[in-house]
């Protein structure tokens, strides 16, 4: 605790020193003018609300006038709602949606984390034969992703939709029927360790089972924005180590009309390594990233942007990052670079 609150405080001298500097160069906009940065996150999540705290803290901690505003989408996000995406400087959203819509509007920096889908089912319940059988009642958050990718992965192993009886449940109702033995066999994406599957698992005496290995071969080649991923066997009670499961990586994008403005690459950078620093003081939420980082290196559909490999390299240093994009090293922050950290209007002038 007593290292934790040092580093804060080392952070916020850093901040007051920069603010020192840039005061008397704020002649457009009141003293007490707030600048604000938007983030809209298309899904809700345990990691979701951390690494967005952390973006925030580290805008926040830039200047005592910053403000940063965090929104979950309530509607799917594509190029019908772009004119309102536009007023976010950065939206967390899955790959493959933002191939599919966002590619000429926003570019992509880097995989935040990952949600994977976990089956969880009663394996002593007698006649159990597998998590792909017609026999089984099965069930599923009640969101439109989970159920869509619920019927990618049926339709993959030969079980149509339509032949099987599943029931879209809210966390609470799912939890209910799978604890009363009203459910075989229950799926939930989310971010593992995940409260819904920790409680299956351990009160309702659920058991993790993998899925990868019942999929056909080409299973990956059809769906390009799954990838195959290990459940940590620490995260949960009597789970198998290696167990292999299909997860999908949400990136974080960046606002293209920032790059025709002020938005200058050193500044960006300041930006980061505040948020890689307060990553990197959670070791579980630096191991996550860390990990979907190197999984992106190794097998992703997406290239990331010139700048977005760049950051990349501020994280993981010791890895040759190819790009056209100059950054001076420092470990201390840089007054004129915070200049251009203006990512919105000044509120008072809304």
């Amino acid at each position: 605790m007593r290292k934790r609150v040092q580093r804060w405080g080392t952070v916020c001298i850093l901040s007051f020193m920069a603010f020192g500097t840039l005061s008397h160069v704020a002649t457009s906009a009141p003293e007490t003018s707030t600048q604000r940065l938007s983030i809209l996150a298309s899904t809700s999540s345990n990691m979701n609300q951390q690494l967005t705290d952390f973006i925030c803290l580290s805008y926040e901690l830039e200047h005592p006038f910053n403000e940063c505003h965090v929104e979950i989408a309530t509607e799917p996000i594509s190029r019908k709602t772009l004119p309102t995406l536009q007023q976010y400087d950065f939206i967390i959203l899955s790959e493959q949606v933002y191939n599919a819509h966002l590619t000429r509007d926003f570019e992509l920096l880097f995989p935040l984390y990952e949600k994977s889908f976990t089956a969880i089912a009663r394996t002593d319940r007698e006649g159990f034969s597998g998590i792909f059988n017609r026999d089984n009642t099965f069930g599923v958050l009640d969101k439109e992703d989970q159920f869509e990718r619920v019927g990618d992965v049926f339709n993959a192993a030969g079980l149509p939709m339509h032949s099987v009886k599943i029931d879209k449940l809210s966390s609470d109702e799912l939890a209910e029927d799978f604890c009363h033995f009203d459910l075989d066999v229950v799926f939930v994406m989310g971010t593992h360790p995940d409260p819904l599957v920790r409680k299956l698992n351990t009160l309702c005496d659920g058991q993790i089972v993998p899925i990868a290995s019942d999929l056909p071969p080409n299973f990956f080649q059809r769906n390009r924005y799954l990838y195959k991923a290990i459940i940590d066997s620490d995260f949960y009670w009597r789970t198998a180590s290696n167990l292999e499961t299909l997860s999908e990586r949400y990136y974080l994008a960046y606002n293209r009309k920032h790059s025709a403005q002020s938005r200058d690459k050193k500044a960006l950078g300041q930006f980061f390594k505040h948020f890689f620093s307060e990553v990197k003081a959670d070791s579980r939420a630096e191991k996550g990233l860390l990990t979907v980082l190197k999984k992106h290196r190794q097998n992703s559909q997406s290239e990331l942007s010139e700048r977005g490999k760049w950051l990349l390299g501020l994280f993981i240093p010791n890895e040759t990052i190819v790009t056209d994009i100059d950054f001076e090293e420092t470990d201390s922050i840089d007054p004129e670079a915070l200049k251009s950290l203006d990512f919105e209007t000044p509120l008072d002038e809304e």
